[in-house]
């Protein structure tokens, strides 16, 4: 939620499974102020291509840990925030459908 929304919206689950197929997400900085190191960690973490992706928890864990802000940031901040959007992020994620799908990702 570090844009305050998902990757991808559409008005229906359909529309939201071919976006995480097909698109790539907006960077982060464009829609928050968000520094370019942890734009680039999001959108590695969201790559299509599992090859580009970090491979193993604790590349991700380096990475956010030498992150632009990743010493300022505090856990009383991070409480703080929760605290303040708690509701705000609890209404993302129940505005969306709670209908199952299952998609065969097979293409070939």
């Amino acid at each position: 939620m570090l844009v305050g929304r998902p990757p991808f919206e559409g008005n229906n689950a359909i529309e939201v499974c071919a976006k995480h197929l097909e698109q790539m997400p907006k960077r982060p900085s464009k829609e928050a102020d968000v520094p370019s190191d942890l734009d680039e960690i999001v959108l590695r973490l969201l790559a299509k291509d599992p090859d580009k992706r970090f491979q193993h928890a604790r590349e991700v864990e380096e990475a956010l840990r030498v992150c632009t802000g990743a010493t300022t940031w505090t856990r009383e901040d991070a409480d703080g925030w929760w605290e303040e959007h708690t509701v705000a992020v609890s209404e993302v994620l129940h505005s969306q459908s709670s209908q199952q799908l299952t998609i065969d990702l097979d293409r070939s």
